[in-house]
C-alpha cells in the first residue's frame, strides 16, 4: 500500500515542480495573500503525502521539500514572468511544517481528544 502513497506523492511534487516552473504568458493578476495561500496549501499536501509515503524516513523527506520549495523559487528567475520571491519562498517551507505538524499530532494522539472527558 506504500507504493499507492508514493506515487501520489511524485505525482504531487512533479505537478508542483510544473506549475512553479512552467513560462506564464503575461504576469499573473493575483492577490498578494492569494498566491501566498496557494503556496502553503500545495506545500501543505505535498507535505501531507510524504508523512504516509515515507513513515521512517519522514525529517529527511520533510526537509527535502523545504529546500525544494527554496530552489524552485530561485530557478524562477529565470522563466519567462516569474519572479523568485521570499515571501512565497517563506510560505512553501511554512506548508511543509503544518503538515509536519499534523503529523506529529497525529503520531502522539493529540487529535483523539486524550485528556478530555
Amino acid at each position: 500500500m506504500v507504493w499507492v502513497w508514493r506515487a501520489l506523492f511524485a505525482m504531487s511534487v512533479a505537478t508542483t515542480v510544473y506549475l512553479m516552473l512552467v513560462p506564464l504568458a503575461a504576469p499573473p493578476r493575483v492577490l498578494r495573500s492569494a498566491d501566498k495561500m496557494a503556496h502553503f496549501a500545495v506545500f501543505a499536501v505535498n507535505g501531507l503525502l510524504a508523512l504516509p509515503s515515507f513513515s521512517r524516513r519522514r525529517g529527511p523527506v520533510l526537509l527535502g521539500l523545504v529546500g525544494l520549495g527554496v530552489l524552485l523559487e530561485g530557478l524562477q528567475a529565470a522563466v519567462p514572468h516569474r519572479q523568485p520571491s521570499l515571501g512565497d519562498g517563506i510560505a512553501n517551507a511554512m506548508g511543509v511544517v503544518a503538515a509536519a505538524a499534523i503529523g506529529w499530532m497525529t503520531r502522539t494522539g493529540l487529535t483523539r481528544g486524550r485528556g478530555h472527558r
